[in-house]
């Protein structure tokens, strides 16, 4: 952004240093030196650039403050100060001034050129038109720059963009709608090892019956809430060695735990009442788990254990369902094995003593079948009524913590979007202005082909061509650059193959067609000049 902004200004810059020309040719034959005018035109571009350096600290504070917003939540959320410190603002001022500086110096190097022609020659005429045609050629290579630059910025944006949409509409293995999650702690009410079963008991029956819920479960964690503790596992079957490096996450479930998120059962059964602390250990794993650890025969009556070779023969597998993400969106799925929450061969010994994590609940599922958010009420009574002193961290939806894990990636997208189509605007506004100006010098010119008959749409054509042709070589340039930038940020997208020809495509039409809008207002004003006007311009 800074070097297209910075490729207008110097646009503007050659665009004034060549208008003025004769200008600065009188104030030289009348003793100002050539050190003198480049001062005064850095002097403008200076001016420029700490104006607009003043006015983007104002912008850029809100702006900070806002992103934040999008990635913490409200503004008391916000771990960090926004308001800009004395080195922000140092930084700020020394850009705007190195920038000024090196794009205002080349426009500056060029005042008082050809100076005797000027002179001579005040009203140029035709000679005069091709001349200032020629002499600007320096302002199209910067438009073209400009161009690639904003064909680089649009590709980039929709890679981000259709990135974010892969990433929102993946199957993430549960059905995250109607799911209302609250997050509890029941160590700060003093809870031992010896109540959780009463208590859990009583959480379960209360809360599927309340009115809209189609089923209530316990966990140590649900998706995207901290999740989840691994442990190396052994597994029967396996090889010692294989043995060795195995690991799988471990969560503690309630039955319905899968029907409340809605996580499909592949094979076997999943957890029920029957599954007590003096039945025989189970498990329930993922598909992962399986293509990983079991890879020959029927997975269901197989057995592993946590820890070393010794316990390889202490959990039956029960079931097996499908893969879920649980970390990150665009993480692929680990192997991953559920444990019914107060079922421990060890006692609660081997719970304090890690082998088998905590047994102690963080969140509560409940699927609703109407908004989640109208039964958060009647869950907050419940929880009151069972205990006052279990604390309810939040409540939230499942929904909404699945968009709480994409908010990096959403903020990215938004920005990326954002700075491209300003990155399209500045290039729009600065062939506009390009155009404009050669208009304005080609007056006379113009005046004179339409005099000899050339008809109004020729004019237009003839502006047309001369803008599409630095927008054509903009995007042939721009191409290449965009596809070595999505190889540079391919680690950043999910599901985009960096040579999909599709975005810079898009960025190209999208370019061409905005361009051509914008070139056609000076065209359209070059095909409606009266030929009188242009000739006594041009006298």
């Amino acid at each position: 952004m800074l070097t297209i902004t910075c490729v207008n200004l110097a646009n503007l810059l050659f665009a004034r240093g060549t208008g003025r020309r004769v200008d600065d040719a009188v104030r030289h034959a009348l003793g100002a030196s050539r050190g003198r005018l480049i001062q005064q035109s850095l002097t403008e571009s200076l001016t420029l650039a700490i104006a607009g350096g003043a006015l983007g600290l104002i912008v850029a504070s809100e702006g900070v403050t806002l992103l934040l917003k999008l990635l913490f939540g409200t503004a008391h959320d916000i771990p960090i100060p926004t308001a800009p410190d004395i080195r922000v603002l140092a930084f700020t001022f020394t850009l705007s001034c190195a920038a000024s500086i090196l794009f205002g110096l080349l426009p500056a190097l060029r005042v008082n050129a050809e100076i005797a022609p000027e002179i001579r020659r005040r009203s140029p005429g035709i000679c005069g038109s091709a001349l200032s045609h020629r002499r600007f050629g320096i302002g199209k290579i910067l438009i073209v720059l400009e161009v690639a630059l904003a064909l680089v910025m649009l590709a980039g944006a929709g890679s981000f963009a259709r990135s974010l949409a892969n990433l929102s509409h993946q199957r993430f293995g549960y059905n995250r709608e109607h799911v209302l999650i609250v997050r509890v702690d029941p160590t700060v009410a003093g809870y031992k090892y010896e109540q959780l079963g009463a208590l859990y008991e009583r959480l379960l029956i209360r809360l599927n019956a309340i009115a809209g819920v189609n089923s209530a479960s316990l966990s140590t964690y649900s998706p995207f809430n901290g999740c989840c503790w691994s442990f190396s596992i052994a597994v029967e079957g396996l090889d010692p060695k294989e043995n060795d490096d195995a690991s799988a996450m471990l969560n503690r479930v309630s039955p319905r735990y899968f029907e409340s998120i809605g996580t499909r059962l592949l094979q076997g059964r999943v957890f029920n009442e029957h599954d007590t602390p003096g039945s025989q250990p189970v498990a329930v794993v993922n598909e992962a788990f399986v293509h990983q650890y079991i890879r020959r025969g029927n997975p269901i009556g197989k057995h592993f254990g946590i820890g070393n070779e010794s316990t390889r023969n202490d959990l039956d597998i029960v079931g097996v369902v499908e893969n879920a993400k649980y970390t990150r969106p665009r993480d692929d799925s680990r192997p991953m094995a559920f444990l019914p929450l107060l079922q421990l061969k060890a006692g609660p010994s081997a719970v304090r003593n890690g082998q088998y994590g905590s047994n102690f609940i963080n969140t509560i599922e409940l699927r609703s079948a109407k908004d989640p958010a109208a039964i958060a009420r009647d869950v907050r009574e419940v929880l009151t009524e069972i205990d006052p002193g279990l604390l309810v961290i939040n409540v939230n939806t499942l929904s909404d913590d699945v968009l709480r894990s994409l908010s990096q990636e959403a903020v990215i997208a938004i920005l990326a979007v954002f700075f491209a189509m300003l990155a399209l605007v500045l290039a729009c506004v600065g062939l506009y202005g390009l155009m404009a100006y050669i208009v304005q010098r080609r007056t006379g010119e113009i005046g004179i082909r339409i005099a000899l008959g050339a008809d109004r749409g020729q004019v237009v054509g003839m502006v047309l061509r001369e803008a599409l042709a630095q927008a054509i070589a903009g995007v042939f340039i721009g191409i290449p650059l965009a596809f070595v930038t999505q190889h540079l940020v391919a680690n950043k997208l999910f599901g985009i193959n960096p040579m999909d020809v599709r975005n810079s495509a898009i960025a190209a039409l999208t370019l061409v067609l905005c361009i051509t809008v914008a070139a056609f207002v000076p065209a359209y004003r070059a095909s409606r000049v009266d030929p009188l006007v242009a000739l006594r311009h041009n006298a």
